[in-house]
């Protein structure tokens, strides 16, 4: 009895970790899903959220996003611009995907590692995501816009 419920305290963390990454975030292997979510971050005004979207492993951009960021608060702080409220971040609601290309609108090829994955909106303008593949999944490669 001791044995199973040793095993079962070590098969927990597993299983919530494993839950975790079910439930968490985008499938990055479909560029759909990635700006789809990095929508949802500009919704809900939700900076860590965009950040996560980048590529893990360039620690650089992720850094110099956090500065830009950070930046922006601090001037709001001051100031300088206003925070966005619900209204202005409608844009990035009620969004439905139109279509994704390559990069400046270029076609996609079997090497293709930028695209623009864009939407139309009933709430303002069309906005488009820019994504780049890296080892086989998409990340968030500029602001959506």
């Amino acid at each position: 009895m001791m044995k199973v419920t040793g095993i079962l305290k070590s098969l927990i963390p597993a299983f919530a970790i494993f839950l975790l990454a079910a439930c968490g975030g985008p499938n990055h292997k479909d560029p759909q899903s990635v700006a789809e979510a990095a929508l949802k971050c500009c919704a809900n005004g939700d900076t860590k959220g965009l950040i996560a979207l980048l590529d893990p492993n360039n620690k650089t951009k992720q850094e110099e996003y956090k500065q830009f960021f950070d930046m922006l608060e601090e001037w709001k702080k001051d100031g300088f611009g206003k925070q966005a409220s619900k209204e202005d971040r409608a844009e990035y609601e009620n969004y439905t995907f139109k279509k994704t290309t390559g990069k400046y609108g270029h076609p996609i090829y079997d090497d293709t590692t930028e695209i623009e994955v864009h939407f139309t909106n009933k709430n303002g303008p069309n906005i488009m995501v820019p994504l780049e593949l890296v080892d086989g999944k998409w990340y968030l490669n500029g602001i959506p816009r």
